[in-house]
């Protein structure tokens, strides 16, 4: 979940059990420890726990009802399920190898336009030859292409 539905769901805490005393500190460490966990099934957790639990749950005692409540709903829960889509076109496979990969194949980065880029991209730079990086790009597997993604957007 982001860090306001984190946020909301402590303030249900708050809010049902009647706290006031707690210190931002507290309400800052509650929200990070549950920000892993899916918002609506933490929802839920509340509500369940607001009918069951006398006074407030602690990080552990909510995590485990969470773990609880998660298996409950299981069956109304879809599961997630990769979209379908199009393969990705060898020309993205090919921006990747020369922009990502290029050092798995003894080369230097290629910061050449694709044409399939259109006007997106620094228009001042020379074009890409058509079939640069295509003998590379198709020995890319999907696991390959990924794993590339992944570091791409690694934070």
């Amino acid at each position: 979940m982001t860090r306001d539905e984190s946020l909301q769901i402590v303030e249900m805490v708050l809010s049902h059990w009647r706290i006031k005393n707690w210190e931002k500190d507290e309400i800052d460490v509650f929200a990070r420890m549950i920000q892993d966990l899916d918002a609506e099934i933490a929802t839920s957790t509340v509500i369940r726990a607001s009918k069951d639990l006398v006074h407030a749950p602690r990080i552990a005692e909510f995590r485990e009802l969470y773990r609880a409540e998660k298996k409950r709903l299981a069956p109304e829960l879809s599961p997630a399920s990769e979209p379908a889509g199009q393969p990705l076109p060898l020309w993205v496979k090919r921006w990747i190898c020369a922009r990502q990969l290029y050092s798995n194949f003894g080369k230097e980065r290629d910061m050449r336009r694709f044409p399939e880029q259109g006007d997106y991209g620094d228009l001042t730079q020379e074009t890409m030859p058509e079939g640069a990086w295509e003998e590379q790009a198709k020995s890319l597997g999907d696991a390959d292409i990924h794993k590339a993604f992944k570091q791409m957007f690694r934070s």
